[in-house]
């Protein structure tokens, strides 16, 4: 088998066909919404437990099932390790069916009700990954439209230095230059451009800006007693900064709110200027962790697997729930993606072989990592590089 025969985990991103039942059982709602139920729900096969949305075609109108069809063709197609994950679909007669990893944390709302206002190291953690997963999507041409702390969930309750966007339903594919018209999106993070129907993916920007702002004082910046109140003052009102609130906040922070939050889609700052920006760059400590050379040197290891073997690795990323196990591999591929795109090049292993005085044959390693052939190492090729299967997955799960 030739290495890029394309054996990526789009591969078991599938509908499955036959009832839901026959894979899944000890189904639990946890949560109801207009459109259906959530569940959660053991997968029988990997004893794992997974989250089931399902939503009623009774309840959707053609173009919302149309729409959903949509997110799943874009939801197939992530990999990175702040955007939620999913396994499988599945649809009959009553309902569609989306199978996609548990987040048991709570929303980023609930964690920013309950605390209040952050502090600007705690606010970076939570935006350094929120950016990175935007701009994951931006660079495949992918917009969201809806950025919100309801559309972004912790790993674990209280614990902001894990979290995953969720909710694809309003994204879009985009092509360079192209605006979208439909007013989508929720009302305190719409960008004034949003607003008036005139967009492009620059809307995202400017939400990640609100969320920045109302986590470090605890209160968006353009409020109302309704909507039509606050989207009046989005597109009119001049930018605020309370003094006192305002007071023990570094003026870094402030501009990069200022620039992210220019009304004028054609002057607000860019992805790459934020990551650049002195504000990011304080917090960014670009450095790695104690075991990151133990880590990486498992490298030239995984370049003496077999074909099956690899393809095997693919499977058990994309198939069970390896969390506990990949919280450390993710800051390593963070630290090791400079550019921010979610996936490490050539001159990026090269780079952070070097700087730990690793040495491994950088094409050499491509040629076996690189399952889908881009000369690339994505996130899931990264992880099925580096974790230690032996010791994450037992002998009856892969029985």
């Amino acid at each position: 088998m030739d290495n890029h025969d394309n054996i990526t985990i789009q591969n078991f991103r599938t509908e499955k066909k036959g009832p839901l039942q026959r894979d899944y059982s000890d189904l639990i709602k946890i949560n109801r919404g207009v459109y259906g139920s959530v569940y959660t729900c053991m997968h029988d096969v990997t004893k794992t437990t997974r989250c089931l949305k399902v939503y009623s075609k009774k309840m959707l109108k053609s173009s919302s099932q149309a729409e959903f069809k949509t997110e799943m063709d874009i939801l197939k197609d992530m990999d990175h390790p702040n955007i939620y994950k999913i396994y499988e679909f599945y649809e009959d007669a009553s309902n569609y069916y989306l199978v996609c990893e548990y987040l048991p944390g709570g929303e980023l709302f609930d964690y920013m009700t309950e605390n209040g206002r952050v502090g600007e190291k705690t606010a970076f953690i939570i935006m350094e990954q929120l950016l990175n997963a935007v701009n994951y999507l931006h660079k495949h041409n992918i917009i969201h439209r809806d950025i919100k702390p309801e559309n972004i969930v912790l790993l674990t309750k209280n614990d902001p230095t894990h979290l995953k966007v969720i909710d694809f339903g309003t994204c879009k594919r985009f092509e360079d230059g192209e605006k979208f018209t439909s007013r989508i999106g929720s009302c305190y993070y719409m960008a004034p451009e949003q607003v008036m129907g005139n967009y492009d993916n620059r809307v995202d920007v400017w939400a990640c800006g609100i969320i920045l702002y109302v986590l470090l004082v605890g209160y968006p910046p353009f409020n109302g007693q309704h909507d039509k109140e606050i989207l009046n003052k989005i597109v009119k009102q001049s930018l605020q900064f309370d003094d006192e609130d305002w007071s023990k906040i570094s003026k870094d922070a402030k501009d990069l709110i200022i620039r992210m939050l220019e009304k004028n889609p054609n002057k607000r700052i860019t992805m790459d200027q934020v990551f650049a920006h002195s504000w990011y760059k304080k917090f960014s400590s670009g450095s790695t962790s104690p075991k990151t050379k133990e880590i990486l040197s498992r490298f030239t290891a995984f370049s003496n697997n077999s074909q099956l073997e690899k393809v095997l690795r693919v499977y058990l990323i994309q198939c069970f729930d390896l969390k506990k196990e990949v919280k450390e591999l993710d800051e390593v591929f963070k630290a090791m993606d400079v550019n921010h795109d979610g996936a490490i090049s050539k001159d990026e292993l090269k780079a952070a072989c070097k700087k730990l005085n690793i040495t491994i044959d950088e094409n050499r390693f491509l040629n076996f990592v690189d399952n889908n052939g881009d000369n690339e190492v994505n996130y899931s090729e990264f992880l099925g590089a580096l974790i230690d299967f032996r010791r994450t997955v037992n002998k009856t799960q892969l029985q």
